[in-house]
């Protein structure tokens, strides 16, 4: 069936940390699964490790940078938190490269690798808060963030329509 893929983005923090902590537990669920062959089992492991190291690395450094008016030196959360941010921001480079590179507008795909290093920081912090409220109080439901009916439409027509047969 022929069909196009529209993501359209969550509409508040609190939508980005629902949607976040549920992919977050989602992986938890795939990396441990006994029905899923460990060969591809073997993504889900180490995304679940550097998801869950994440915030050990994050959040020590920006409570840091709230009490004392600057990272705290420790080379265990110093490492963490650098390779929380090299990981995350090379998903977020390659995710957008794939996203943007069908886009015509060149400048807007040089504004988004511009753009990507200096908002990461800002997301990994949603994201290891995200992580944290899964450590404290795990979705025992699937939550859904809303999304508008514009965004189906536009993404699945053929299907709206009757014509996806």
């Amino acid at each position: 069936m022929p069909a196009r893929a529209y993501e359209e983005p969550v509409h508040s923090i609190k939508d980005l940390i629902k949607q976040r902590r549920r992919w977050y537990w989602g992986t938890i669920l795939n990396a441990f699964s006994k029905t899923i062959p460990f060969s591809a089992r073997a993504a889900y492991l180490a995304m679940t490790i550097l998801w869950s190291i994440s915030p050990l690395g994050v959040i020590p450094a920006l409570l840091g940078l709230l009490i004392l008016g600057r990272p705290p030196f420790d080379p265990l959360a110093s490492a963490l938190g650098g390779l929380a941010t090299a990981t995350i921001t090379l998903w977020y480079l390659i995710g957008g490269w794939r996203t943007l590179s069908v886009h015509r507008e060149r400048s807007l795909r040089h504004l988004v690798y511009l753009l990507t290093p200096i908002l990461v920081p800002v997301v990994l912090w949603f994201e290891a808060l995200a992580v944290t409220c899964s450590w404290v109080n795990p979705p025992k439901t699937f939550e859904r963030v809303k999304r508008s009916i514009e965004a189906v439409k536009t993404s699945t027509p053929s299907i709206l329509e009757g014509g996806g047969k």
